[in-house]
Formats: C-alpha cells, sequence, structure tokens
C-alpha cells in the first residue's frame, strides 16, 4: 500500500516517536499499547462527562486525550520495529480510532451546560471520514493524509477541551450573545432552551465545515474512481 502524507506535524512524529522505542518494556507489545489507548479515550470522554464537578476535569481530559496521541502512534512504531504486526493490531487501530471519536465527542458535550446533539453530529462527520479514507484506501491502495490529518484534529481538540474551561464555562459563550445567548438567534435556530456554550459555538462550526468538506472529498473521490474506471475500460 502506497502512503503519501501531507500532515504538517508527520516529520516530527516521525523523528520523535522512534527515539522512545528503547523505553517501551519488552513485555508491553502494540496490541497491549492499543488497548492501553483504547482505555485512556474512554477515560477522557469519562472525565469530560463530569465536567460539572469541576473545570479540572476537562483539563483532565485533555490531558488523556494527549496520551492517547502517545498510544495511537506508539503502537504503530512497536509493532512496525519489533515484527509484530497482526491483522488484530490492525483492528484494534482503526476500530479503536472510531470508539475513541465517539467518546470524546460524547464527553465533551454531555455535561457542562453544552448540548449533546452538537457533539454527535461532528462525531458522526468525523467517522463519515474515517468511513470514506478507509474505503478509498481498500479502492486504490493509497492511504492519504491531508495536511490537517488525525494529529492536527487532535490537538485542535485538546485546544476547543481547555478553551471550554478558560472561555465561560458552563455557561452561554458571552463574546457573542446576540448568536449565543438564551435568545441568540443560533440558539433559536437548533431550538435550544438555552444558550450555547463555547463548545457548542466550535462544534457548529466545525460541523458546518466539515460537512461541505466531506461533500467536496465525496464528489472529488468519485470523479477521481471514475476515471480510473474509464482507463480500466480502455
Amino acid at each position: 500500500m502506497k502512503k503519501v502524507e501531507r500532515s504538517l506535524l508527520d516529520p516530527f512524529v516521525k523523528w520523535f516517536f522512534p527515539k522512545l522505542l528503547p523505553f517501551v518494556p519488552a513485555r508491553l507489545t502494540a496490541n497491549k499499547i492499543s488497548y492501553i489507548g483504547l482505555l485512556i479515550s474512554f477515560l477522557s470522554g469519562l472525565s469530560m462527562a463530569f465536567g460539572f464537578l469541576s473545570p479540572w476535569m476537562f483539563v483532565l481530559g485533555a490531558f488523556f486525550l494527549f496520551l492517547t496521541w502517545i498510544t495511537d502512534t506508539m503502537d504503530g512504531v512497536v509493532a512496525r520495529a519489533r515484527k509484530q504486526s497482526s491483522k488484530l493490531g490492525h483492528y484494534l487501530d482503526h476500530f479503536g480510532d472510531s470508539l475513541g471519536v465517539l467518546f470524546i465527542g460524547v464527553g465533551m458535550y454531555l455535561t457542562n451546560g453544552s448540548h449533546l446533539i452538537i457533539g454527535i453530529i461532528a462525531s458522526i462527520l468525523y467517522l463519515l471520514f474515517h468511513v470514506e479514507g478507509h474505503i478509498k484506501v481498500q479502492v486504490i491502495d493509497t492511504l492519504e493524509l491531508p495536511v490537517i490529518g488525525p494529529t492536527e484534529i487532535r490537538f485542535l481538540i485538546i485546544s476547543v477541551i481547555l478553551g471550554q474551561v478558560f472561555f465561560d464555562y458552563g455557561r452561554p459563550l458571552s463574546w457573542f450573545p446576540e448568536i449565543t445567548g438564551a435568545n441568540g438567534w443560533l440558539t433559536r435556530f437548533f431550538g435550544f432552551s438555552s444558550g450555547m456554550t463555547f463548545v457548542d459555538f466550535i462544534g457548529v462550526i466545525a460541523i458546518v465545515f466539515g460537512f461541505f468538506g466531506l461533500v467536496f472529498e465525496v464528489i472529488n473521490t468519485m470523479r477521481r474512481l471514475y476515471t480510473l474506471d474509464n482507463k480500466v475500460k480502455k
């Protein structure tokens, strides 16, 4: 399988993570790292679901999400370096990523004055990108990572989580009361009975851009596959 990487952080990832390999115990296999990463992503979502206890629960959730970046990268590094690649590992890696999206997406919006439906829609869009990408890999045997790839998106989400802590935690975003307040036009548009928090507002922006981005990606992929099909016929 050919791999095309345009990720901004990819050069750093390829340079830094192999240096951590000597510190990974031999008994800690690639699959065990994947299991640990799945558990940590669940803890990240669970921490934020208990955000009503303290803003520090969101900080803890962001920290756990950062740790998933390490486990999600190191399982592949360990598998390749120690020849532990397996079908189970491939399954754990990708299905674990999907579960992680749900854990984080739901956890961010489950409490703290936010609206769960926004987190669910944002998670569904992300998963659709995930599915579309893997189907394309099977069809054209090429994995293409965009400039803003999974690593960059993970750090953007961490920034949003921390932003929720510092910007009107648990309350409607005060920046644009005419938009996100209890009587703001965006709040009324969605039919919410309460104002929209910082993560609500960012989530709506992500949904809008994600929707149009997905439509563009699907159309572009279909045109590309149509061209390939015609070449085969000729």
